[in-house]
């Protein structure tokens, strides 16, 4: 069972990093509009 998790985990690693790289894009450009903003 443990095993398992942790293949599912490699497994869905490189998605989660992608995900995080665009989401962390994302947060930069909302940050950066609402400091134009204020």
């Amino acid at each position: 069972m443990e095993n398992k998790k942790l293949d599912k985990l490699v497994y869905l690693t490189p998605s989660l990093i992608w995900r995080g790289f665009i989401d962390y894009d994302n947060l930069n450009i909302l940050v950066n509009k609402s400091a134009h903003v204020t």
